[in-house]
């Protein structure tokens, strides 16, 4: 049977999958330095977060202080050894342990992830997914993401068919749900089934869905696009179209941008991606006309990616076309660390000050070297009134 290549999520993934969201209101708070404290072993929901397993010699720590006393541990404490066992290798110790606290606590779903993990990680995928299955079955909805990972990743496509109609509604805002249901779409290549792709397609919310998705996910969807390219709604093309610039392939990108254009002037993420090949093409006004356009039908986004153009390209023209938009867009800390720089290069007060200010800027008075290069511009700024309140900022967060 014929196949298409696609590439397929890292076992790796897997090894997250133990670890629920963690409560951030819980006492005390995730580090490694719990795993000191065996009293708090049967508190289970206080392992949860992956950041406990993080140093190496803790976990080790925490496994010689159970293999020094093995009697001394009630079957309810076992489970942060096991993950310890498993964060630092050992997966048959690992896999032992979870098996004595799930005897004892069989619908423990945190144990039963970790079981899971620790299965694939030693090449029992059969074993996982079958753990991972449970898992989702009894509610737990994040397991279903791992299992289809898993099922993709062992070849076992067909059996995504007893969760596709999960799948499917899941896909309107998630691309790797997305992707499980083109892969398993293409399970045949004699035989594919573009209806339910077209359905997937049809049905994404890109504006919620491409911004969360990854770049391995997107490269996938590329993938498809390059075979069934005539099942992709215009206002779809943005994703093909995004996986291209991650990868600088600047050329097909501007040939899908300007696809999903001529089909739909107005729409605001193809006008932001397009600007972003414009200027990576050496075209930085088309790229600021494109932004200016994509700002005026009301996206508030494309003010910030004006922002990160700016600092790119340092264009005085850039600057000059949205300096009155940059007042209030939510520029990212590091393009407004950028702007430091550009207003020392360029001697621009303006530009200085309002790095400083608005959403996201408190973030670079808490940066000590930030703050240091902050303390050495106002020394040439300082003169001016607005350095009043820079300064009043820098005391208050020494």
């Amino acid at each position: 049977m014929k196949k298409i290549s696609i590439l397929v999520f890292s076992a790796a993934a897997a090894l997250s999958a133990f670890a629920a969201s963690a409560d951030s209101s819980a006492a005390p708070a995730p580090s490694p330095e719990l795993l000191k404290n065996k009293a708090l072993f049967s508190k289970v929901e206080l392992f949860d977060n992956p950041i406990v397993f993080s140093n190496a010699k803790a976990n080790a720590d925490a496994i010689a202080a159970y293999e020094a006393n093995k009697a001394g541990y009630s079957d309810g404490e076992l489970l942060p050894v096991a993950l310890c066992y498993m964060n630092n290798g050992n997966f048959n110790a690992a896999e032992s342990l979870f098996d004595i606290y799930l005897k004892a606590n069989p619908d423990n779903i945190r144990a039963m992830k970790g079981k899971a993990a620790v299965c694939l990680l030693q090449n029992k995928p059969d074993a996982a997914i079958e753990i991972f299955g449970k898992v989702y079955e009894k509610g737990d909805k994040a397991a279903l993401k791992t299992l289809c990972q898993t099922l993709v990743l062992t070849g076992k496509v067909n059996d995504l068919s007893k969760y596709i109609n999960e799948i499917k509604e899941l896909s309107k805002t998630d691309l790797d749900y997305a992707l499980f249901a083109m892969i398993y779409a293409l399970r045949d290549m004699n035989k594919t089934d573009d209806a339910l792709i077209s359905e997937i397609l049809k049905g994404i919310d890109v504006k919620t869905a491409l911004p969360k998705a990854s770049g391995a996910t997107l490269e996938n969807i590329l993938k498809v696009y390059s075979i069934k390219a005539d099942l992709f709604p215009a206002n779809t093309l943005v994703i093909p179209a995004r996986a291209t610039t991650n990868v600088s392939l600047w050329v097909p990108a501007k040939l899908i941008y300007e696809k999903a254009l001529a089909a739909n002037p107005k729409d605001t993420l193809a006008l932001r991606g397009y600007a972003l090949v414009q200027y990576r093409t050496g075209d930085v006004a088309k790229a600021t006309s494109l932004l200016r356009q994509a700002v005026e039908l009301g996206d508030k986004e494309a003010a910030s990616d004006a922002a990160e153009l700016f600092v790119l390209s340092s264009s005085d023209l850039v600057w000059k076309e949205f300096s009155k938009d940059f007042a209030t867009a939510a520029i990212k800390p590091l393009v407004r660390a950028g702007m430091l720089q550009i207003a020392d290069r360029k001697d621009n007060a303006d530009i200085f000050f309002l790095a400083l200010s608005g959403e996201n800027s408190d973030t670079l008075f808490k940066d000590a070297s930030v703050r240091k290069f902050t303390e050495k511009l106002l020394e040439k700024f300082g003169k001016d009134a607005r350095a009043a309140d820079v300064k009043k900022r820098l005391d208050a967060t020494k």
